[in-house]
């Protein structure tokens, strides 16, 4: 069986994608995961079919298999690679602006810019409402408090201590159409070397802490009601996927410095994803797995100035990759509920936005008022070939 397909990432995130619009194919576990081996295959992060619409006004079903062949729900820089496919192929016209893809999670928006050369350059994905019931991440955990105010309130796990062999994660559990934990650097109390039988090393735990107030909850917020389904989705910014260019690192176009980022989050580069983020996906705490995300705040935003923080995702099913949509949405969210960045600054816009480093590029993520979470960013196409199976 030969095959055609198309190599394209967001960010660094890498896919293959294969127009299966006649829903001829049925590839098992082992097809795919040769199909993402980067040494016997063509190499990705994951696998994403093309498939005709679920729902009426979509433009494509985006069936997305990780490269251990495992189903997921949703992929949110699959999604953006997913509408450049079908807007530079002729599928969906370029001058449009945007469309509905469906996914396992429901069906997503996208707003898009293209280039000079009328190919999709920069796209904003509406990500949904992010949910926080310990059953719709889903996890064992217990909520640690409750988010919203009365018929909106709702518990949530938002730095739940979990002991682990590696020491103790402090975790906020946060569903964006797929499981998330997050942990942020300065909550850790410990971090696994590169060498596992070495003794582990205390962080710091001076960074981005606010005082806390015990006489009320430190991060309230009301939920509005739902996004108006016909009101125009908004590209959130552009600016930052046409950032300058270094001749002398080509390997990430979209990235405003290369891999990893030396300097701008030194604690976030020393740890260990390898010994941690296995230990966390595959924890009992996740009867379904989770994507696990460390992040760090580098600064918090507010008056005006838009927040920025690190992030290196471990994926479920994939491993650490260079960036991860759902978890950068996921850790935006998280960093909010736990007064690690601003709301309200003095822009109009979302209640809260933040630009996020990844090893990748950088990705642009606004939490709205009406709980919908957008996220920006770029994506690219590396080159297209065929297969033989």
């Amino acid at each position: 069986m030969e095959l055609h397909f198309t190599k394209m990432h967001g960010a660094g995130n890498d896919f293959v994608l294969i127009d299966d619009r006649s829903e001829g194919l049925d590839l098992s576990e082992g097809q795919v995961r040769l199909l993402c081996d980067r040494h016997f295959g063509i190499g990705a992060d994951g696998l994403i079919l093309v498939r005709p619409p679920r729902n009426a006004g979509s433009a494509a079903y985006m069936h997305y298999l990780n490269d251990d062949g495992s189903l997921a729900e949703m992929c949110g820089n699959g999604v953006r690679c997913l509408a450049k496919y079908l807007v530079d192929k002729g599928i969906v016209p370029a001058h449009e602006g945007r469309l509905v893809l469906d996914t396992l999670a429901g069906p997503r928006a996208v707003a898009f810019e293209t280039g000079p050369d009328g190919t999709l350059a920069c796209a904003t994905v509406d990500m949904g409402e992010p949910a926080f019931e310990p059953a719709r991440i889903p996890t064992a955990l217990q909520a640690t408090t409750t988010v919203g105010e009365g018929a909106l309130a709702t518990d949530a796990v938002v730095e739940a201590p979990l002991a682990t062999p590696l020491g103790e994660f402090d975790l906020t559990c946060v569903n964006m159409g797929n499981p998330h934990a997050v942990t942020f650097v300065d909550a850790l109390d410990t971090v696994a070397l590169e060498d596992p039988s070495a003794p582990l090393r205390l962080l710091s735990t001076s960074h981005c802490h606010s005082e806390r107030s015990e006489a009320k909850p430190r991060n309230p917020w009301v939920r509005a009601p739902g996004m108006d389904p016909s009101a125009p989705l908004r590209l959130l910014s552009t600016s930052h996927c046409h950032s300058e260019r270094s001749e002398a690192k080509p390997r990430n176009p979209w990235s405003q410095s290369d891999q990893p980022q030396p300097g701008g989050a030194p604690a976030l580069d020393a740890l260990d994803l390898a010994a941690a983020g296995p230990l966390l996906e595959t924890h009992e705490a996740f009867p379904e797995k989770a994507n696990i995300g460390f992040a760090e705040v580098t600064a918090p935003g507010g008056d005006g100035q838009r927040a920025e923080m690190h992030l290196r995702v471990w994926e479920r099913g994939v491993g650490e990759t260079l960036a991860c949509g759902t978890g950068t949405c996921a850790a935006v969210v998280a960093a909010t509920l736990t007064g690690r960045i601003a709301e309200g600054d003095s822009r109009p816009g979302p209640r809260a936005t933040a630009l996020v480093h990844l090893r990748g590029g950088d990705l642009l993520v606004g939490w709205r008022d009406d709980d919908h979470v957008l996220m920006t960013g770029p994506a690219a196409t590396v080159y297209e070939g065929t297969i033989r199976l």
